[in-house]
């Protein structure tokens, strides 16, 4: 039922990505029909993480793509984003719930275009993963208008995890 949201104020949010590192406001609204309050989250954020789509991505990339340390991996990406810092453990989180959503990233892209070819399924983890971020980087102009599709399609960020 289309119903006219109400201004109900902000909450202020963390966000990190290259060159900037603080507090966004984020609007919050209320819905007179239901009585239930909503965020509307801008599409360079993802639900629950502080740091930029972009930059997950890149670490993902560099995890998987690495055949050297991950904290020569990290060396680079600092060099890459100058006054950026991100610790081996996020490195490893978001890699690790990259992997363990492949089949749930899988369906949404299957959703989003049923034009694309997904990797076999007998491939290893990291080789469909590997895959499947090259399946993003190319089909896709950016992080950004991948996130959004995909939330859009799914009603989940890609890196939600299910259980």
């Amino acid at each position: 039922m289309p119903v006219q949201m109400k201004k109900h104020g902000f909450y202020d949010r963390y966000y990190i990505k290259a060159g900037f590192g603080g507090k966004i406001l984020i609007r919050r609204y209320y819905c007179p029909y239901c009585g239930k309050t909503v965020s509307f989250i801008p599409h360079f954020c993802l639900p629950r993480f502080q740091y930029c789509s972009e930059i997950i991505l890149k670490c993902i990339e560099k995890a998987l793509n690495r055949k050297c340390s991950l904290n020569l991996c990290l060396y680079e990406l600092q060099k890459q984003y100058p006054g950026f810092s991100i610790s081996r453990q996020h490195m490893y989180f978001y890699t690790k719930r990259f992997k363990d959503n492949l089949n749930f990233i899988e369906y949404g892209l299957r959703q989003i275009s049923s034009s694309i070819t997904l990797p076999p399924a007998g491939l290893e983890k990291r080789e469909r993963a590997r895959k499947i971020l090259g399946i993003v980087k190319t089909r896709f102009p950016s992080i950004h208008t991948f996130s959004q599709r995909f939330f859009d399609t799914c009603r989940k960020s890609f890196l939600t995890l299910l259980k």
